[in-house]
């Protein structure tokens, strides 16, 4: 989607250098100082993602390492949004990731979740949201290579630790999410932050590394940061996250190389929900 000169007089960025930065889910752009975001369409409403600016502002006004929000406009039936630009590079870039970087990331998401917020419109991603039957990010139960063991094994994910109450996190602190910033991580990229459990989120990071020799040491460096957590309740939502990636790979079967990643993603909440009904 490229940017018309309506979009850039909007924000005020004529005459600023263009650059297509990160062609996702949304297609990122850098705009001088800013990175402007063209979001896909149908997937949020000007309300959600104007709800999303402000928590990233309620976060950076508590300290908290996230890039400083912009404006926000509909034109032509498309909404646009802008965030400071950051100089660094996210830990996907970094490959080897240094076990104090990911302690310092689990302290920033413990100060984050600190942070008393206002009612905003965003999705609400509970327990029911991801195992009923209606998951959010889509029915993992229709994956059509799911065996009936694995099946069986998915839908007996019981029974459910003591939660603590839905708050609003960022709930995608995945390596392309993280960046580093003259050595301190940053959290990225909002456009699903959901009210969740705060484990939720240190799930996510975790989630990711599952077949990294080193997940042991990651996750204490982690847990390091972030303080206490009751193991159930992360080994509860470890297996929770990895059934949504299920659910989110079945509707893009048909993409160029999604049908490898499909089989991983089953193999890890495979290994997860195991993992905990086991325990439990």
């Amino acid at each position: 989607m490229p940017l018309s000169p309506e979009v850039l007089a909007a924000f005020r960025l004529e005459g600023c250098e263009v650059r297509l930065a990160a062609r996702r889910e949304n297609h990122v752009y850098q705009v001088g100082d800013w990175a402007l975001r063209a979001h896909r369409p149908g997937y949020r409403t000007l309300n959600q993602i104007a709800a999303e600016l402000a928590f990233m502002q309620a976060l950076q006004s508590a300290g908290c390492n996230v890039p400083t929000p912009g404006q926000i406009h509909e034109i032509e039936g498309h909404i646009y949004s802008t965030i400071s630009w950051l100089d660094g590079q996210t830990f996907a870039d970094l490959g080897q990731v240094p076990l104090p970087a990911f302690e310092a990331l689990g302290a920033l998401l413990k100060k984050c979740h600190q942070v008393a917020l206002p009612d905003l419109d965003r999705p609400i991603w509970d327990v029911e949201a991801m195992l009923g039957e209606h998951p959010l990010w889509g029915r993992w139960q229709d994956h059509p290579d799911l065996k009936p063991e694995q099946l069986a094994l998915f839908k007996a994910l019981s029974p459910k630790p003591d939660l603590p109450p839905l708050q609003l996190i960022h709930a995608d602190a995945l390596r392309e999410n993280v960046m580093l910033v003259q050595g301190q991580p940053y959290l990225i990229d909002f456009d699903d932050c959901a009210f969740s459990y705060p484990s939720f989120d240190v799930a996510t990071v975790l989630v990711k590394e599952w077949q990294n020799p080193e997940f042991d040491a990651i996750q204490e460096a982690v847990l390091v940061g972030y303080g206490d957590m009751d193991p159930k309740e992360l080994s509860f939502m470890m297996a929770l996250r990895a059934l949504t990636y299920v659910g989110w790979v079945k509707d893009r079967l048909q993409e160029p190389g999604v049908a490898d990643r499909s089989q991983s993603m089953i193999a890890r909440a495979e290994h997860f929900v195991r993992a905990y009904v086991e325990a439990a």
